[in-house]
Parts: C-alpha cells; structure tokens; sequence
C-alpha cells in the first residue's frame, strides 16, 4: 500500500508511509463508533469515546510511526465489529464480512488478531449460552446462528495457521540462529 502511495504520488516513502499509517488509524474509528452503537451506547456516549481515543499516546506514536500497527487495527477493528454486529443481527453478510476482514487483519499482522479473538470468543460464547437457554421452538435457529458464527472464524483461523507455517518456513532458510 504504501509503496504503491509512493509511486502513484512521488512522495518520499516516509512521508506514504506516515499518510497510510494516519488513513489506516482514522479508518478504524468507525467501527469503534459501530461497537459502541452495538453495546448500546448513545450517540453522544459515542463521540465523547472517540474524542479521547486520537488523544491515546500509544496510538499518537504507532500512527506516526512507519509500522504495520494501524493497518492491522483497522482490520482487527472492523473484523470485531463486523462480527459482533452480524452475530447480534444474526446477519450472514456481517459474518461474511467478518471473515474477510479477518483474514486480512491476520494477515497484516497475526498477533494483533489474537488480541481482538478474546472478545469474539466470549460473543460466541454467551451466543451459545442463550441458544441453549432458548424456547424450544427457538433453540434449533439459535444454534444455526451459533454455527455460523463459529464458521465465519474458520477461514481465519486457517489464513492464520497457513500464514505462520509459511512465516516459519521462511524463518527456517536463515543461517542465523
């Protein structure tokens, strides 16, 4: 992305570097407001949030900086609201656009996505519990809806296994211990 910035602007490489970091970082921030929309939270909740998440130091560094960071939040990010908000709405293209995301945030950069699979785990998990705690007449839905939620995180899971088996294969070709 940022080498294609680069050539299609002429701008020097630090500077496509730093403009892809910023873009990546306030792109992230509607699926902050998404989530929070999710969680219930008003809309003016929803701004006084956002306000204070630019000003966090970490983010002002990580934005400014020329790393991978802020494009791995920005998928990790709309990978958690996409499939929070298609798990709530029992939607199948949110899910289909969680995983997506998520093999593209997987991708950007593995670790990050881990950080952001303990809350969908738990959005799963509380999913199941109520599908379990359903009227009967319910319950068989309630499950489908489970099932595809879990189905939807399939295809990340194996991007991110493919992903580190071909990261260590590359790692194994250095003569460096």
């Amino acid at each position: 992305t940022v080498a294609a910035l680069q050539r299609a602007l002429h701008v020097p490489l630090v500077e496509a570097a730093r403009a892809v970091s910023l873009a990546c970082f306030y792109l992230a921030l509607p699926a902050v407001w998404l989530l929070l929309a999710e969680f219930g939270l008003d809309r003016a909740r929803r701004w006084l949030v956002l306000a204070f998440v630019p000003a966090v130091p970490v983010y002002v560094f990580y934005t400014r900086a020329v790393l991978i960071e802020s494009m791995a939040l920005m998928f990790a990010a709309w990978f958690l609201a996409a499939y929070v908000t298609g798990l709530r709405r029992s939607h199948g293209g949110w899910l289909a656009a969680a995983t997506a995301l998520g093999v593209l945030a997987i991708l950007v950069k593995v670790t990050t996505v881990f950080l952001f699979l303990v809350p969908i785990g738990g959005f799963l998990l509380h999913a199941a519990w109520r599908a379990k705690q359903a009227a009967p007449e319910a319950r068989a839905a309630a499950w489908r809806r489970v099932a595809w939620a879990a189905l939807a995180l399939a295809p990340v899971a194996a991007a991110g296994l493919a992903w580190v088996a071909f990261g260590d294969s590359v790692k194994a070709h250095n003569p460096a211990p």
